[in-house]
């Protein structure tokens, strides 16, 4: 089984609760807050960022793994949360109001929010680094 289709197994059983009170839910945000501190003791330990990584992975293998598997997790995460939302408008519409009053059309913004936005902007920053110039 690839590590992909692991996350999305592991996505499917959410525990009991509704929207942001289910612990499965929690749990899976508190993964961003809990490996993020952890990966940049493990760049500053080796005295490189995310760019110099990205620039060589294969000098800095274990951290570019590291940062691969991650952007896996923050991959499988916003697919299930598309799917989740593509799934909720289906059956409620987006312009319902969930018990706390909020519309169901907010989901779409939970989307575009990857738990580990520096990694993606490292690719952003490398690739305009090689943008050639008019």
């Amino acid at each position: 089984m690839a590590p992909a289709d692991y996350h999305v197994i592991r996505l499917s059983s959410l525990g009991r609760g509704s929207g942001q009170e289910s612990p499965g839910f929690n749990q899976l945000l508190d993964v961003g807050k809990r490996v993020w501190p952890a990966f940049e003791e493990a760049m500053s330990r080796r005295s490189t960022s995310l760019i110099e990584i990205q620039r060589d992975p294969r000098g800095h293998y274990e951290l570019f793994r590291m940062v691969q598997a991650m952007m896996d997790y923050d991959e499988a995460f916003l697919n299930w949360r598309f799917t989740h939302m593509r799934l909720a408008f289906r059956i409620i519409g987006s312009k319902v109001l969930s018990l706390k009053g909020v519309p169901a059309a907010q989901l779409e913004s939970g989307t575009r929010e990857p738990q580990f936005p520096r990694l993606w902007e490292a690719i952003s920053d490398l690739t305009a680094e090689f943008k050639p110039e008019c």
